[in-house]
């Protein structure tokens, strides 16, 4: 059951499962990519393949100034470019002073949405709230018993167990 948020790798977590159920008020989202942060492609292939099955996902090499050459491409859903994706080089890690090996994706989310499948929204099962407590099966005093209840009343057990046997004999 998602309550609340489910995002980034909470958002991996749901898509993982064999069966989401969210409540009505339950947020999911990619903040990463909003932050300019990597997605792994597997991830957001998991993504595309939930929300708009059927749909295919495809990787098309691309070079772009801000990417190592040969490290970059567009993520295409369907015929309608959905990102890019890619290690950004040397040149474009100096301005913003990130070190190291730096991937970055942008999505447009709005494509991916126009390719989802309607979710189909359920109701409760029942309009009744949920039993919080067990139920007591009353038995004869001559049955072996190793828990005795507290507040005992063997009049209203034998008043109990006198209708269940009415009950079942007919």
């Amino acid at each position: 059951m998602i309550q609340g948020y489910a995002l980034g790798g909470g958002l991996v977590t749901a898509l993982r499962a064999d069966l989401r159920i969210a409540s009505d008020d339950s947020q999911l989202g990619i903040p990463a990519v909003r932050l300019g942060l990597g997605y792994e492609f597997a991830n957001t292939q998991l993504l595309v393949e939930t929300v708009a099955p059927g749909s295919r996902l495809v990787a098309q090499e691309y070079d772009a100034p801000l990417f190592t050459p040969g490290q970059g491409c567009q993520l295409l859903l369907g015929d309608r470019l959905f990102g890019f994706l890619g290690e950004v080089g040397k040149s474009g890690r100096k301005p913003f002073e990130l070190r190291g090996s730096t991937t970055v994706a942008e999505l447009d989310l709005g494509v991916l949405i126009d390719a989802a499948v309607p979710i189909r929204r359920v109701t409760r099962l029942s309009p009744y709230p949920p039993v919080g407590r067990d139920l007591n099966l009353v038995v004869g005093q001559s049955a072996p018993s190793g828990w005795i209840p507290v507040g005992r009343d063997p009049a209203v057990e034998q008043r109990i167990l006198a209708s269940l046997q009415l009950a079942y004999s007919r």
